[in-house]
């Protein structure tokens, strides 16, 4: 089984998480349920932050790396066939692209290479688990979400996996997402 561990990273949580990926959708004035994730990193992303790249590399470069990304290079290197497929709208190649634009936002001013993960480490601290909930929050926005949505309206609706709605689906329920929204409009 593949070690999907990262890097040991100052704690964030989903709500801290959720709040930057709202502020990024706020940046680029995104408005809509869809994130255009593969427009932000060939079109805006270099516009509003010129250092930043993507190269897209023949898949042999990266193997059974999907893409990878160099947080204090700001480059993203991602394999041809998944950009592709992400270009194309396929969720879970929109993911990676969300989770590696994820390590970019939260991991820039970090020096991962000297911190390696350590067994028994909180998820809020693993690199991984930031960047996965990133991806998640930033591709499938709570905004846009109802609370009767099904597993597959959402991954329809955002272009995402099925897996990746099913998480933020729960991840949504498990905070009360829906309550506290109830609760705010009544005061």
């Amino acid at each position: 089984m593949k070690d999907e561990s990262g890097f040991v990273v100052p704690p964030l949580s989903r709500a801290d998480i959720r709040a930057i990926a709202a502020r990024i959708r706020e940046a680029f004035k995104i408005t809509e349920a869809w994130f255009p994730i593969v427009e932000v990193l060939d079109i805006l992303l270099p516009t509003l932050d010129p250092a930043f790249y993507m190269e897209i590399v023949e898949n042999e470069e990266l193997g059974d790396c999907h893409a990878l990304t160099i947080p204090e290079e700001k480059l993203i290197k991602v394999r041809c066939d998944v950009y592709e497929r992400a270009a194309s709208g396929h969720g879970r190649d929109r993911g990676t692209l969300a989770h590696e634009f994820g390590h970019l936002v939260l991991h820039a001013r970090i020096g991962l290479a000297r911190r390696p993960f350590h067994a028994g480490i909180e998820a809020f601290r693993d690199s991984e688990w930031q960047a996965k909930a990133f991806a998640g929050e930033l591709l499938v926005c709570p905004a846009f979400v109802s609370m009767g949505d099904t597993v597959e309206v959402v991954a329809e609706r955002f272009g995402v996996s099925e897996d990746a709605a099913r998480i933020q689906l729960k991840a949504l329920r498990q905070v009360g997402y829906w309550l506290r929204d109830q609760h705010e409009s009544i005061e």
